[in-house]
């Protein structure tokens, strides 16, 4: 719409004095609005297809179109024309509106643009040289600390948002006392994995964490889950996400691993948590066992979702051979 303004206003200049800058400027207008369109048109596409799109090339069309309409506003105001002085007025003013509040999340680049449409203005009223003009020149500076102003009010406004939406939906899909994922966060994530992506699961239970949290309380096992949660992060390699399902239960994400190293990282779980004692609170010391199942993608699965069931097929077959192993899925293991 901005565009379309800018293009009557110098129609109607090339139209009352027909110079040959006004024709310049409406042809310069015409060109710069079709490579705009496509620009856009570009993005849209990009968007649709849900690919990242870059934005430098719409910013400096769009500083390259708040110069010309400047560069219009310049020479119209030279002409002394009192129509096309009330025309160029009203597009200017009409503009900054727009300007501050389309670039609000870029408050350098909506001044840039505000001063390019704006300045021209005031320097082609000045040099028709009626002194009342100069009368701009006094008030452009507080014009341009109020458009500063609307401009900072809206960027503060939406990185408050911004930064209260994306902590909300941190805290609804982390688990609060391991920092990890709970099982929403990881559906999500599950979700957004590329199809064709080798992917691995693992599924891990505590092996008698429930002895512990009857014996010392569940202050002590919060610390083990804790400490258990940093030692998984710390020992898988390959990690896309890892998440607390609930109570003593815990599972791994791996991408571009193969079977054998998948088999490495949780053969390494399993050691980091058996082998080692965990410190609680109290000062006590105590031991605790894991049991480890996994399962590949394409290997053992065709989809995430079947191969989340898997995993879990093969953590209860590790638990049933005796617990504080690790097992990959087989189809005997399918459940019911």
């Amino acid at each position: 719409m901005g565009s379309i303004s800018g293009l009557i206003v110098g129609v109607a200049s090339a139209a009352r004095h027909g110079s040959a800058v006004f024709i310049i400027l409406v042809v310069l207008e015409i060109i710069l609005l079709s490579v705009r369109l496509l620009s856009l048109r570009s993005i849209a596409k990009a968007s649709n297809a849900v690919r990242i799109t870059r934005v430098d090339q719409p910013i400096w069309l769009s500083i390259l179109w708040c110069g010309l309409q400047g560069a219009t506003a310049f020479f119209a105001m030279r002409t002394g024309d009192t129509i096309l002085m009330v025309l160029t007025a009203t597009m200017v003013m009409a503009l900054i509106g727009p300007l501050c509040a389309r670039n609000y999340a870029a408050p350098r680049l909506a001044l840039l643009l505000v001063a390019l449409c704006d300045f021209p203005f005031v320097a082609g009223a000045v040099s028709t040289g009626n002194p009342w003009f100069y009368i701009l020149v006094g008030i452009t500076p507080m014009f341009l600390l109020g458009a500063i102003q609307i401009v900072t009010n809206y960027n503060s406004a939406m990185v408050r948002a911004l930064t209260a939406e994306h902590r909300n939906l941190e805290l609804s899909r982390r688990d609060p006392l391991t920092g990890l994922l709970n099982r929403g966060g990881l559906d999500s994530q599950l979700q957004i994995l590329a199809p064709t992506r080798p992917v691995a699961i693992i599924a891990m239970d505590l092996d008698g964490f429930k002895e512990i949290n009857d014996t010392y309380g569940h202050a002590a096992g919060d610390d083990i889950l804790e400490q258990a949660a940093a030692r998984m992060r710390k020992q898988v390699s390959g990690l896309y996400a890892l998440a607390r399902l609930g109570g003593d239960e815990f599972m791994a994400v791996l991408v571009d691993q193969t079977p054998q190293e998948v088999k490495a990282n949780a053969e390494e779980i399993l050691s980091a948590i058996r082998n080692k004692s965990f410190q609680l609170h109290n000062g006590f010391s105590v031991n605790i066992g894991i049991s480890v199942g996994y399962a590949c993608l394409p290997e053992d699965a065709q989809s995430v979702l079947k191969l989340r069931v898997y995993a879990d097929d093969a953590l209860y077959a590790a638990k049933h051979a005796g617990k504080g192993l690790t097992a990959r899925y087989c189809q005997k293991m399918a459940t019911a």
